[in-house]
């Protein structure tokens, strides 16, 4: 029961572009770039909804600052 409530909180690049209020094509850059908190799992990108929100009350600050595989971890 916790996989469930921890992927209902896992977001679509389609969910979280309108909250960043970035077109989706610049936020799948913003992910490549390691700008945006965000998870693969295989091909596809995921964002947890708390890391996300961390992220912004944190300003937001670029992403690639933080070790690599935090940056994009694959699954």
């Amino acid at each position: 029961m916790e996989h469930a409530k921890a992927y209902a909180k896992l977001l679509t690049v389609k969910e979280v572009a309108p909250m960043l209020k970035m077109s989706i094509q610049a936020l799948y850059e913003a992910v490549r770039r390691g700008l945006v908190p965000a998870v693969r799992i295989g091909r596809r990108i995921r964002f947890d909804l708390d890391a996300l929100e961390t992220w912004l009350e944190s300003g937001g600050s670029p992403w690639s600052d933080r070790p690599r595989h935090a940056a994009s971890t694959t699954f």
